[in-house]
């Protein structure tokens, strides 16, 4: 009871924030040039998937471009797109509002000095502080997907931001996710050459990683949701299975300091221990390397996994169906497997109605294996 006062308390100062917000906008003193902005303040999975959008974006509009970003994903954009400048959110309001106030300041001088002609927002869903942010803004062109299926938190009288083009999410898609599919139509209403799923393909730059010998089998065990994690005993059984059919293969465990209990419960699962090693990579780029030089991939749907499908390395990606078709799977080759168990409840935004999340945990260890030992013998001989 107590809990539930909290939070609805919070979510009441919450929307005053953000009403006042749009009453106290940044005193406008525009710079005399006009810039164009690309709105994707996002994790890197869904970042990395919007690069090749923004690559020919970058291509096709010649002019002065800003990337709105989020902390987690700048590094991966200036490695990316060195020539583009970055506006960086000093915060996120996914967490809790005070976070979000860190995002409001980090923008608010940005807002004041930029005359901004073109607005391109790659986001799927936007949240109240989203719309307080592009209204800040003052495009002169605006574009953007509406009528996404997937919910955001923010209720409706906070959704006050209009695109001036908007462009209605799309239901098919091809070899990429829908998410991509929604990015090169928002491109589409500014450009007049029309973008098409093979111009579009993620990517990553240029990643160092000699291949290593004895072959590596390289698992990220863990993503940042548990909605998307498979059990690790179950894991810890596939990853057995595999190092008695496969005893030339080693095994290197990856993942972030956040992780670590996570990553020494599942490697004290693991049985052969000489032939284990647990790392963790500096920086996401670091962790792009590592798998480039690996055998094998086993891993939950993160970014890892679309680093593991944009360097076509063979891999099992286990997908669970929060956002199903929107951000993954996706298809590079036939040297990526993604394994779910799916259920008619597929596409639920993670609002799973089950104590856990049964489009994963019904995956045998059994089937996971034998998708690594497909792979292994026909992909990495």
């Amino acid at each position: 009871m107590i809990r539930s006062l909290f939070r609805s308390f919070k979510s009441a100062m919450y929307w005053m924030i953000q009403s006042a917000l749009y009453v106290g906008a940044p005193i406008k003193h525009r710079g005399p040039k006009s810039i164009h902005v690309i709105y994707k303040p996002d994790a890197i999975g869904d970042f990395l998937l919007a690069a090749g959008v923004i690559r020919e974006t970058l291509n096709r509009c010649p002019g002065e471009w800003v990337l709105v970003c989020s902390p987690e994903v700048s590094r991966m954009a200036r490695e990316m797109f060195p020539s583009l400048k970055l506006q960086i959110l000093d915060g996120s309001n996914r967490i809790d509002s005070g976070n979000a106030l860190k995002k409001i300041r980090s923008m608010r001088s940005f807002c004041r000095t930029h005359q901004v002609e073109n607005l391109l927002c790659f986001r799927h869903a936007l949240t109240g502080m989203d719309h307080v942010l592009l209204n800040w803004l003052q495009p002169g062109f605006s574009s953007g997907t509406v009528g996404s299926p997937l919910s955001v938190s923010s209720p409706g009288p906070f959704r006050k931001f209009q695109f001036k083009a908007s462009v209605p999410y799309p239901v098919t898609r091809g070899d990429l996710p829908l998410e991509v599919h929604a990015h090169l139509a928002v491109v589409n209403r500014l450009t007049e050459i029309e973008l098409e799923e093979a111009d579009c393909k993620p990517f990553l730059p240029p990643v160092s990683g000699e291949k290593a010998t004895p072959p590596e089998l390289a698992v990220f065990p863990v993503s940042r949701s548990f909605l998307r994690n498979y059990p690790l005993d179950k894991l810890a059984s596939a990853v057995n299975l595999f190092m008695r059919a496969f005893p030339e293969y080693q095994v290197r465990i990856y993942g972030t300091k956040s992780d670590e209990e996570s990553l020494t419960t599942f490697s004290g699962r693991i049985n052969d221990k000489t032939r284990m090693a647990i790392e963790y990579p500096d920086s996401i780029v670091s962790a792009a390397a590592r798998i480039k030089a690996s055998s094998l991939f086993l891993g939950m749907d993160s970014a890892p996994a679309h680093i593991a499908t944009i360097l076509d390395k063979p891999g099992v990606l286990i997908l669970a169906g929060g956002q199903y078709n929107h951000f993954a799977p996706w298809r590079n080759s036939a040297r990526q497997v993604w394994l779910s168990a799916e259920l008619p409840c597929y596409h639920c935004n993670w609002n799973c109605k089950y104590n856990e999340p049964l489009c994963i945990t019904k995956l045998t260890p059994e089937q996971v294996f034998q998708s690594m030992e497909k792979l292994a013998k026909t992909c990495t001989a």
